[in-house]
């Protein structure tokens, strides 16, 4: 349970709300300002504060991990009513999670992102060693978080196994409290009848913070096949975590991970649009599938453009500074039902462009390859204070194309390099050509 939160209380240093198309800054009490994080609230005042989480550097956002082809022979014993794969050979871990359809209304999407066995082992430094996580044969995690105006936060997320076995040896470290949280008191109970299977509990307790202050957690974790599946809710005011709301949590995305794993159509969900955006050389800060409310930043999921279908998104960071994650890029590729949808969503772009300081819409932008382009420049929080930053909504039949790029030295940074990124994000998404163009360098 504990490395669960841990992981996240790291992630949670990028404060920042970035979305691929919903991006925003706002402060909290985290050490670092300026690091990025998902967020679908349209103002970045309107962002809840939480505890400060644990120190963490730029350089130690998480990767994504590529899931193993279904026909990979691994070493143990295979599930005995192991789920089909998809068709397509692969199954990304963010299909998994939970998504704001199915989250408690008054939580928000600030992060989601996956982690390496390398980034999991590093964030247990003298706890856990590089060999212990190998034996288990993790493949990778995966974690979808969000967070209400009490600080509080609920997830859900996956860890991949090559084997069923692999599971059990994930659980047998993963879940030792005593050894991951000695600053804690925690108590496991059998997990809950009809979600999943062994290895499965319920962990419930508390951490101290430190500051005389508590973490208190209710946490639930299964296995699906080689997955290990889990919900879990912590409250930093002193409040219960509410165990319906996470047991009812855990049974939803138990159904949504059997069904991605059996190959059925899930909402919001096209496994074929991770593969069309843009391989940035940079580290993937974080990335995800998008509902239309997290895709344009809105609250109300009834005023997002109509016919919107599916969307991925992926940000990075360039900053080699430990105070900033600025410069940060952000591309998405949404889909909708017609190409009449996507031109009404351009024609009101104020459905679909949050309100920022020094909001502009830019004149005579163009982009080589887009039916229709809209862009806007601003000035992003936490920046310097002056216009910085741009973001471009570009249309390709019935997909839309959404390219932020916030913080750079100068506006006329900004704009050359959201431009070259449209047009490179086009070039992938139509013909495949998926290199980082390399306009955006680490600063």
């Amino acid at each position: 349970m504990f490395i669960r939160s841990r992981l996240i209380a790291a992630l949670a240093v990028l404060l920042v709300a970035l979305s691929a198309s919903g991006l925003a800054y706002a402060q909290t009490g985290g050490p670092d300002p300026n690091s990025p994080a998902k967020e679908r609230t349209p103002t970045p005042e309107e962002t809840p504060t939480r505890n400060a989480p644990p120190k963490a550097t730029p350089q130690s956002t998480v990767r994504a991990t590529t899931p193993t082809p279904a026909s990979s022979p691994e070493e143990g014993t295979p599930g005995a009513a192991a789920t089909p794969l998809t068709s397509v050979g692969e199954i990304p871990l963010a299909a998994m999670t939970l998504d704001d359809t199915t989250i408690p209304s008054d939580f928000q999407l600030i992060a989601e992102t996956y982690t390496s066995p390398d980034e999991l082992t590093a964030s247990l430094i003298g706890q856990v060693t590089p060999e212990q996580i190998a034996a288990t044969g993790m493949i990778g995690m995966y974690t979808s978080y969000y967070v209400n105006r009490d600080r509080n936060s609920v997830r859900t997320y996956i860890i991949e196994y090559k084997t069923v076995d692999g599971v059990q040896k994930g659980f047998d470290i993963l879940e030792n409290e005593q050894l991951l949280v000695p600053n804690g008191s925690f108590t496991d109970k059998p997990g809950p009848t009809g979600v999943g299977e062994k290895p499965s509990e319920i962990t419930s307790g508390f951490s101290e913070n430190g500051d005389g202050t508590q973490t208190k957690t209710y946490d639930v974790s299964f296995r699906i096949d080689r997955y290990e599946v889990g919900a879990a809710m912590e409250t930093f005011d002193e409040s219960e975590p509410d165990g319906k709301v996470v047991d009812q949590m855990a049974h939803d995305v138990a159904d949504r991970v059997q069904a991605v794993l059996a190959g059925e159509s899930v909402s919001g969900v096209d496994l074929s649009l991770p593969g069309k955006l843009l391989e940035f050389k940079q580290p993937t800060a974080f990335e995800g599938f998008e509902t239309d409310a997290e895709a344009f930043a809105i609250s109300n999921p009834n005023d997002a453009p109509a016919g919107y279908v599916a969307g991925y998104y992926k940000g990075v960071s360039y900053s080699q500074n430990v105070t900033t994650a600025l410069p940060i890029v952000t591309i998405g590729l949404l889909t909708f039902e017609s190409d009449n949808d996507v031109a009404d969503a351009l024609s009101n772009p104020e459905s679909i462009m949050p309100s920022y300081t020094d909001l502009q819409q830019l004149q005579r932008f163009a982009v080589n390859g887009a039916d229709d382009v809209v862009a806007f420049s601003y000035s992003a929080p936490s920046g310097q204070g002056q216009p910085d930053s741009v973001r471009v909504f570009a249309q390709v039949g019935d997909q839309m194309i959404v390219v932020d790029v916030q913080g750079m030295d100068t506006l006329k940074d900004a704009t050359s390099a959201a431009s070259d990124l449209t047009e490179a994000e086009i070039n992938c998404a139509v013909d495949g050509d998926c290199a980082d163009p390399g306009v955006v360098s680490p600063q």
